[in-house]
């Protein structure tokens, strides 16, 4: 009989070892995402809207007007792009200034990209058209 024990007590301690063995380990607790980095340190532009619009007078000309909107008083200036160049001259800041642009071609065939220079530094596109 006392073998039949120490058979036993075996049997039992060798499944204990094999189940040691084969259970897989817990998982490891996942890892925590990075910290966020700030990718650009420039400012936001202001919550809020600009209205410019670009009317073209005749074959020759480009009007543009700063109408307002809710955060025309945080505008400096405008950058004015026609096809792809940057004018010299900026669109003033002030509600109802206008700027005569010299067209290129005729209705549709020019690119007029207006973008807001904001007081604080920030700069944001206010327009984006084909005249």
């Amino acid at each position: 009989m006392p073998l039949i024990a120490v058979a036993g007590i075996a049997i039992i301690v060798i499944v204990v070892i094999a189940a040691l063995f084969l259970v897989p380990p817990p998982p490891s607790p996942p890892t925590p995402p990075p910290s966020p980095t700030p990718t650009s340190t420039q400012p936001l532009p202001p919550m809020g809207t600009i209205v410019i619009t670009a009317v073209k007078q005749g074959a020759g000309t480009i009007t543009l007007t700063f109408i307002g909107g809710t955060a025309a008083s945080d505008v400096a200036n405008f950058t004015v792009t026609l096809n792809g160049g940057v004018l010299p001259t900026r669109l003033s800041g002030t509600v109802g200034g206008s700027m005569p642009v010299k067209s290129t071609g005729s209705t549709g065939s020019d690119h007029i990209v207006v973008v807001a220079n904001y007081k604080n530094g920030a700069q944001n596109v206010a327009l984006d058209k084909m005249v």
